[in-house]
């Protein structure tokens, strides 16, 4: 929208590079999510793993891009601060997300069929749990 605008103010090659990125990471997530929107079955973890790589390349490169506009027009100021600390947070939310279903990918500790139940966040989530 900007550069129909005639609005340049980001320099020419850090656009093209956030465009080339843009381009690439999200054709090749959609490329690799798409498809399995359309299945009715149980997918499983990796099912979605091509799509999730390009999902973390395409965010890490959206971070990278919105530092370079906040830092680059306005260094030290409260909008940079903002964006560390919300990065930093949701990191954070990750690494704890992570540590909650580790269980799941990895199968660290046998669980009981209630603490299966116990992990949904969603009423809607539907995990076979075979009791014996």
């Amino acid at each position: 929208m900007r550069r129909r605008r005639k609005c340049f103010d980001i320099a020419e090659e850090e656009w093209e590079k956030f465009i080339n990125n843009a381009y690439v990471l999200l054709a090749g997530y959609f490329l690799h999510f798409l498809p399995f929107l359309f299945v009715e079955r149980t997918l499983f973890l990796h099912h979605y793993l091509p799509a999730f790589i390009f999902k973390v390349l395409l965010t890490a490169t959206t971070i990278d891009h919105l530092y370079y506009l906040i830092g680059t027009h306005r260094p030290r100021n409260i909008s940079l601060y903002i964006l560390t600390c919300s990065t930093i947070t949701w990191i954070l939310f990750v690494i704890y997300v992570f540590k909650k279903f580790i269980v799941f990918s990895y199968g660290t500790s046998a669980l009981t069929a209630k603490d299966v139940i116990k992990l949904r966040w969603k009423d809607t989530w539907d995990f076979i749990v075979h009791k014996t």
